[in-house]
């Protein structure tokens, strides 16, 4: 519906829920992306790829993030280290 200030209020009603599941921690830090919190998504982003390296859509938006922000060449590790594990 595009109302990510009431997407993250409910996010942060739920903590216990939101930091159990990858999913909904990627959600978070996209709607923290939308809302222009830039600098709060990529830190919870990159902390999400720390604990759950295998959540493969967190290093695309990540790097999308990496780009938007000038520091090409983390985005471009990324993008390197995702496309290595590409059959």
């Amino acid at each position: 519906s595009g109302d990510w200030a009431r997407a993250l209020a409910l996010c942060e009603q739920q903590p216990e829920a939101v930091a159990g599941s990858s999913p909904l921690r990627h959600n978070r830090a996209l709607v923290l992306a939308l809302l222009g919190r830039q600098d709060e998504a990529v830190g919870e982003l990159e902390q999400l790829l720390r604990d759950d390296p295998e959540h493969r859509i967190t290093v695309m938006v990540l790097a999308s993030l990496y780009g938007e922000a000038c520091r090409y060449g983390e985005a471009l590790a990324l993008v390197r280290a995702l496309s290595r594990d590409v059959p």
